[in-house]
């Protein structure tokens, strides 16, 4: 991937204004539109769509590798527990983006999260709250 912009507040404004130096996979608004990926991936695959969250990940990774190896219809043995090779976490927002910004892209995104939500049966309110 090509990243030409000094920031990634100015590679946003530019998929915003659907600039088109920017490439399928630097336009970041479009990318991200999680909820209109997931509608056309359920539409395409059906029930053989597995939709993790990393939340779960975070919350109980032996239980969604279980969940995963079940979906799959692969034996669950008891394996060994899982160890985080990377458990460095990034809460700190304002280094990356402005407030503005953070707050531009929470309404660009609430359609996209209430989508996902409806989609998948879950309540996803937390990543609103920034």
């Amino acid at each position: 991937v090509n990243e030409f912009a000094v920031s990634f507040e100015k590679a946003w404004r530019d998929g915003m204004q659907n600039n088109n130096n920017r490439t399928l996979l630097n336009n970041y608004p479009d990318i991200f539109k999680v909820g209109d990926h997931i509608e056309e991936a359920i539409l395409i695959f059906g029930k053989n769509l597995k939709i993790v969250f990393h939340d779960d990940l975070e919350k109980d990774s032996a239980k969604l590798v279980e969940d995963i190896l079940q979906f799959l219809k692969l034996p669950i043995d008891k394996f060994s527990i899982l160890q985080k090779s990377n458990s460095a976490k990034w809460n700190n927002n304002e280094n990356i983006v402005s407030q503005e910004l953070l707050e531009e892209m929470k309404e660009y995104f609430l359609p996209q999260i209430q989508k996902l939500s409806k989609l998948t049966n879950r309540d996803l309110n937390s990543w609103i709250q920034i």
